[in-house]
């Protein structure tokens, strides 16, 4: 049977100390969740919060530090554009 699914969210990064924030979405079929999970890489935690009920899981988080800051000798190559046309607010 196919699920009627959708996941969207909302990325803070901080490089400086190395954490991030997701603010997300999930939907199948009519039950949506909405999450707030906040990431300490050098703890090694995140925390994971229902926002419809207030609930706060913490877990362990093994997943190491990627950095996606501009690198100081970065030179610019050009622009690109991902996401596909074919779908509503893929792109």
């Amino acid at each position: 049977r196919h699920l009627d699914a959708e996941l969207t969210g909302r990325l803070s990064y901080d490089a400086v100390h190395r954490r991030t924030r997701v603010l997300q979405d999930t939907k199948v079929g009519q039950t949506e969740t909405f999450y707030d999970i906040i990431t300490l890489y050098d703890l090694h935690v995140s925390f994971y919060i229902d926002l419809k009920t207030g609930r706060c899981s913490q877990l362990r988080n093994d997943e190491t530090w990627r950095d996606y800051g501009i690198q100081p000798d970065a030179k610019f190559l050009g622009e690109a554009y991902l996401g596909s046309s074919a779908l509503p607010d893929a792109s």
